[in-house]
């Protein structure tokens, strides 16, 4: 059976997703409560390495043919031979199988996080995100077995010809007999549907304003980012996992520049580099193995060592204040690169396969709306400080990221 590159990926969407980032930090001694909750529209779609559109599981769908199974199996290819020698192309109109595997997720995100003023002039802060991934797939085969009725067609002539038939037939080469020899056979589970909530990768960062004046703002942070989210499944093809499985640290720099009481342009620009980190996985014998086997007496499952090249992610920005800062709305174009990653192991397997689809670029827009109780609050109007945003992001292209578009609400409160 030839094989296609499967290619999925692992993240559906950003957890740190930018929401106008802001040059600004927290007054001193005051803490601010922040819990961000994100949904995602159903993923099926992606850029590939071309910058085209393509499902996700568009290496499973697939036409089979005898040619496919003769490869497989010298005994279906004498008898293909000489059903062919008996009569041009009757062996090999033996069989027509279409594969198909149709695949979405969804993702819901609750990212609980506090920050504290330490100066007027430096913030610290800490999330924890909880993730929450919904899965619908499902494979089938819509097959056309030619056996009985070429046993028919020939008659009686050859008995050995009649047997070979008669198993063709019994094989059925359904949903079940390739649910095996992709998956089960290898190790794999069917894909089916499942739902799991699992927490994701905890981050912890640090905000400093280094400049302030009448009309600009400008910050820098540094953060910490530790694996404590899950790793993808061995024996799952669509369970990627709810973590990046790495350390990494991270520096941003922040710049806002506000010519106007009711007007802010802010740029962002970030740097986030992962450790190395070794974990098992399933690694291809050759370009041609999409699908390496996981079962341990295969030996394709090796304790492999990863090497991430750092992302640069960035933002610009335009917030509009109405009301005396009460109301505001934006819009955002976002940025995200990132090269291929590196792998490396014992044995002869072909490492360089797991880099395949590592590397990406991802353009995305955003438009949010948001409100505060400050102004009121400041007035004595309005007990408690807080705000609220509603955004909506959406990707406008890229390569090797998925197409998703998510809403996003954040509720902040200050004390």
């Amino acid at each position: 059976m030839r094989h296609h590159r499967l290619i999925l990926l692992s993240v559906f969407f950003a957890s740190s997703a930018f929401a106008a980032e802001t040059a600004k930090v927290l007054p001193k001694n005051i803490f601010r409560a922040r819990v961000v909750g994100i949904q995602t529209e159903a993923v099926s779609d992606r850029y590939n390495d071309q910058g085209l559109l393509e499902g996700f599981t568009t290496g499973l769908n697939r036409t089979v043919t005898v040619a496919d199974l003769v490869a497989k199996s010298p005994d279906l290819g004498r008898l293909v031979n000489t059903l062919n020698s008996l009569q041009p192309g009757l062996g090999s109109q033996l069989l027509n199988a279409n594969i198909y595997n149709s695949f979405e997720q969804t993702q819901r995100q609750w990212i609980p996080a506090l920050e504290y003023g330490i100066t007027d002039r430096s913030t610290i802060g800490i999330r924890v995100p909880i993730v929450r991934r919904t899965v619908r797939t499902r494979f089938w085969v819509d097959s056309n077995n030619q056996a009985y009725q070429t046993a028919l067609a020939i008659g009686a002539i050859n008995p050995d010809v009649q047997t070979g038939l008669k198993t063709f037939q019994d094989t059925g080469f359904g949903t079940q007999f390739f649910a095996a020899s992709l998956f089960t056979d290898k190790g794999y589970q069917v894909p089916e549907d499942f739902d799991v909530t699992e927490m994701g990768d905890v981050e912890i960062g640090y905000k400093f304003n280094f400049y302030k004046n009448n009309h600009w703002l400008l910050s820098t942070g540094i953060g910490a980012r530790a694996p404590t989210g899950s790793t993808a499944a061995l024996d799952n093809i669509f369970d990627k996992g709810s973590g990046t499985g790495a350390w990494g640290v991270g520096s941003a720099w922040y710049e806002a520049y506000q010519p106007a009481s009711w007007f802010v342009a802010t740029a962002m620009q970030k740097f986030t580099y992962s450790f190395p980190d070794r974990r098992d996985r399933a690694v291809p014998r050759d370009e041609n193995d999409s699908l390496p086997s996981v079962r341990p007496q295969d030996g394709q499952v090796q304790s492999v060592l990863r090497e991430q090249t750092a992302m640069l992610e960035m933002e610009i920005s335009g917030t509009f204040y109405m009301f005396e800062t009460a109301l505001s709305t934006w819009g955002a174009y976002q940025y995200a690169n990132k090269g291929k990653d590196r792998y490396t192991g014992a044995g002869n397997l072909y490492y360089a396969g797991l880099a395949k689809g590592t590397d990406y670029e991802k353009h995305n827009g955003e438009i949010g709306i948001g409100y505060s109780t400050i102004p009121a609050f400041r007035r004595g109007q309005f007990k408690v400080p807080a705000e609220f945003n509603l955004l909506y992001n959406t990707t406008i292209d890229g390569k090797n990221t998925p197409l998703t578009s998510y809403v996003r609400m954040d509720m902040m409160m200050y004390f």
